[in-house]
């Protein structure tokens, strides 16, 4: 079922209202705009080019989720998410990915097209 991008967006504010009562805001916003919550490890499910693969949460803002995982996404590309266990999936289009010794370090943004 396609869901509609308000609903998408009700579903990410659940998200974050979760995120909000187990950590404070980050207080350091850098070159963000908008103030992101860490952590968020919610175990994510991510889903591109007909495979599902396995990450963890790290903050999440109404503008974008952060993550780790052990697939590369290169700049630009859109894959959908969700927390393991949700039915809604989101698009979002990777900002940001960074190797470390367990994988990548990827920023995203949620796209409402």
């Amino acid at each position: 079922m396609a869901e509609t991008i308000h609903q998408l967006k009700l579903t990410i504010q659940e998200w974050i209202r979760s995120a909000q009562t187990e950590s404070d805001p980050d207080t350091y916003l850098g070159k963000r705009l908008l103030p992101r919550y860490a952590p968020w490890c919610a175990p994510l499910d991510l889903r591109a080019d007909g495979r599902t693969i396995n990450a963890q949460g790290r903050d999440i803002c109404v503008g974008g989720v952060g993550f780790t995982c052990k697939q590369e996404f290169p700049r630009g590309t859109v894959i959908e998410m969700r927390p393991h266990g949700s039915e809604v999936w989101i698009p979002i289009r990777v900002r940001h990915s960074t190797a470390t010794v367990s994988g990548y370090k990827i920023g995203a943004r949620f796209v409402f097209e």
